[in-house]
């Protein structure tokens, strides 16, 4: 495993809840890193 990505394992009812779960990972993480690094 490498330390610059990760794996999900998701299931969701609809392609819908799928992409908006994915997107909001992204978002969270994206601003925790901003965060981190202060960007």
């Amino acid at each position: 495993m490498t330390p610059n990505h990760v794996h999900l394992i998701l299931v969701a009812s609809d392609e819908i809840g799928l992409s908006r779960a994915v997107g909001e990972t992204h978002r969270r993480y994206s601003a925790y890193i901003n965060a981190q690094c202060n960007w």
